[in-house]
């Protein structure tokens, strides 16, 4: 009985304790929701209940935890090279496969005198996916290139403050133990 008598008086006090606004650094970014509004800018200070905050638009704020509604990080901002090199790189290879192969039936019917062999159509498929590889390649690269310029909007993280996210829940387990009944009484306390 002692055990279950101190798991439940520690998840009631870390569950009530009161705790700082420690989950930013000084220098974050960040963006605060107060019941006024919502502000963003970097972290300059902290203090023991809350922290300053440098404005994006000039000036600075203090917050306390009581103040504060959601606190929220940057994670900056991220470029679309992957969407750049995807996209580049199936129009090069579409590109320069269309090129080709156009070109080839082309110059097989010339050659052939109007009438194309299948000896030269499976010559020309090879030629010609051989030329949407390297003009897939180059797409890709610009693309690449491209998508690196690009910078997507800025996404945030929430940072959970006050309180704890704590979870806790009692077991009961009903076992046979060599033949006798017996039951295990406890508690599972997530931190």
């Amino acid at each position: 009985m002692k055990r279950f008598g101190i798991i439940v008086v520690l998840t009631f006090g870390l569950m009530a304790g009161v705790q700082p606004l420690r989950a930013q650094e000084v220098g974050d970014r960040v963006r605060v929701t107060t019941a006024g509004g919502m502000v963003v800018g970097r972290v300059v200070g902290m203090s023991g209940d809350g922290f300053d905050l440098g404005l994006s638009g000039g000036g600075s704020g203090s917050f306390t935890r009581v103040d504060v509604v959601r606190l929220e990080r940057s994670l900056g901002t991220s470029s679309a090279w992957k969407r750049g090199l995807l996209y580049g790189g199936a129009g090069g290879a579409l590109v320069g496969f269309t090129i080709a192969r156009t070109l080839i039936t082309a110059t097989c019917d010339v050659v052939t005198l109007g009438t194309a062999t299948e000896e030269c159509s499976e010559e020309g498929f090879g030629v010609a996916l051989a030329s949407g590889a390297i003009w897939g390649a180059i797409g890709g690269v610009l693309g690449m290139g491209v998508g690196a310029l690009i910078r997507g909007p800025e996404s945030w993280e929430d940072i959970a403050f006050g309180g704890m996210d704590a979870a806790f829940s009692p077991i009961l387990d009903l076992r046979l133990d060599r033949g006798q009944p017996s039951a295990v009484l406890g508690a599972r306390l997530r931190l």
